[in-house]
């Protein structure tokens, strides 16, 4: 299934406006609508919402932008909602991603729509480049060794098939082999090292266009936001573990960091 829309939930702050822009690079790749979301507690602050939709049509310029206000009193449950009730529809948020001080690692509403959705949403952390409009043009997709990890191909899979976009499949692995040792790698090594391979393999199989890395690195998550940067025109995919009522899960999590320090717009699905 395309998505038809991206929807941009605004709260009628500043920061939740600088979504608008990697938004409008994801309704052109999909040749979707570009649209803003507010969700009031009430009828009451109605009036309200609607100046926060105002806001966002002017924010995006030119484009012409659906506005869509709901009524609710919990704001991440009723996004949540409306994601999981509207396939078609791809949320993009921004987050706050603050360095670990409490429990609002990455912005509550945006923790809360991700643990409770089942579909895959887009996150724009607080060093997302913003400047940036040119079409996406590859996927970067991280995988882990783990069944877990693989949760987001199916959603990379989506996307490249309605898309066309190539993937790229990486994966972080602790140095292993050091080279200046000239000691033969393991056969477990070996192992740990070929694994983006086999995924890829079967991928092309399958007639994805997908091309693979694997980087030995001490630090998982400035591997991929270096490698991110690298690449022109990407965007990152990445998959969390549904953390339950542990939220402190979700915050403490490889993929909190990389949201934390990415400089593209990252689409995150959940594990059921």
């Amino acid at each position: 299934m395309r998505y038809t829309r991206v929807l941009v939930p605004l709260d009628g702050s500043d920061r939740a406006l600088e979504a608008l822009g990697p938004a409008r690079r994801l309704a052109r790749l999909h040749r979707a609508e570009l649209g803003v979301v507010t969700v009031a507690a009430a009828d009451a602050a109605s009036d309200a919402a609607a100046a926060i939709v105002d806001a966002g049509r002017r924010a995006a310029g030119d484009l012409e932008v659906h506005g869509v206000m709901l009524s609710a009193i919990d704001v991440a449950s009723e996004l949540a909602r409306l994601d999981r009730d509207h396939p078609e529809i791809l949320l993009c948020l921004t987050t706050r991603a603050r360095r670990p001080l409490g429990r609002a690692l990455f912005g509550s509403i945006a923790r809360e729509v991700v643990r409770r959705s089942d579909q895959a949403i887009a996150l724009v952390g607080p060093r997302c480049d913003l400047t940036n409009t040119r079409d996406v043009r590859r996927l970067l997709v991280c995988l882990d060794g783990t069944p877990q990890g693989e949760v987001i191909l199916p959603w990379a899979k989506r996307w490249s098939t309605t898309t066309g976009l190539p993937l790229i499949l990486i994966r972080v692995v602790y140095p292993l082999i050091d080279p200046a040792a000239r000691i033969p790698p393991t056969e477990t090594q070996l192992d740990e090292l070929g694994y983006v391979r086999r995924v890829a393999l079967e991928l092309e199989r399958d007639c994805y266009r997908v091309d693979d890395v694997t980087v030995q690195h001490p630090s998982a998550p400035e591997a991929i936001t270096d490698l991110a940067a690298d690449i022109p025109d990407v965007l990152l995919a990445v998959s969390t573990a549904n953390a339950g009522l542990l939220s402190e899960a979700l915050e403490g999590s490889t993929f909190a960091r990389v949201i934390r320090t990415s400089s593209v717009p990252v689409i995150v699905a959940r594990q059921a």
